[in-house]
């Protein structure tokens, strides 16, 4: 059936092959518009109804959420820029040819940038997350060695005065 409907298209002359290329470039697009629709729903998003406990949390996934809708944009117009390359033959319009295939690099060059960008922000974020946490046990490892120490006294004391008690009265009898 797909080999039917590559022949049906353009006298015969369209392969298999650009009918693949032509399903990539369509599943890109699709892809890319579904994650544009989910993350401008993101970032729209009332601060009550945003994920965090607080609100550096909530800014970062606003600014996470803005930064994906543009790569999803950005995935959009290179899926589109695909679609008309495969779309338009090389010898009837080499100039629209060229700048789309070129503008499919350069939307993905730019992607990839911004895709950077995005890891090494997620990347900072944990990593400040991760130090925050790493302090907070810290501070309980201190509190929890102070408690330890002051138990280990109390406990020390307790025996003394315990030996006092027991051995007390026994020379005062004497």
């Amino acid at each position: 059936m797909l080999t039917v409907w590559a022949r049906s298209l353009d006298g015969g002359r369209m392969a298999t092959t650009r009918v693949l290329g032509l399903a990539i470039a369509g599943v890109v697009l699709a892809f890319a518009i579904s994650q544009f629709r989910y993350y401008l729903a993101t970032a729209r998003m009332p601060d009550s109804q945003t994920p965090g406990e607080n609100d550096r949390e909530r800014r970062f996934y606003r600014r996470q959420a803005w930064r994906r809708l543009q790569i999803s944009a950005l995935s959009a117009i290179a899926g589109g820029c695909m679609l008309a390359g495969m779309l338009t033959p090389y010898g009837d319009h080499p100039r629209v040819f060229m700048l789309s295939w070129l503008g499919v690099v350069l939307f993905g060059v730019w992607v990839v940038a911004l895709a950077l960008v995005d890891c090494v922000s997620t990347w900072m974020r944990f990593s400040e997350e991760r130090q925050v946490h790493e302090a907070e046990r810290l501070a309980l490892r201190y509190k929890m060695d102070k408690f330890h120490e002051e138990a280990l006294r109390e406990r020390q004391e307790a025996e003394e005065l315990e030996e006092k008690t027991r051995t007390g009265p026994k020379n005062e009898e004497k």
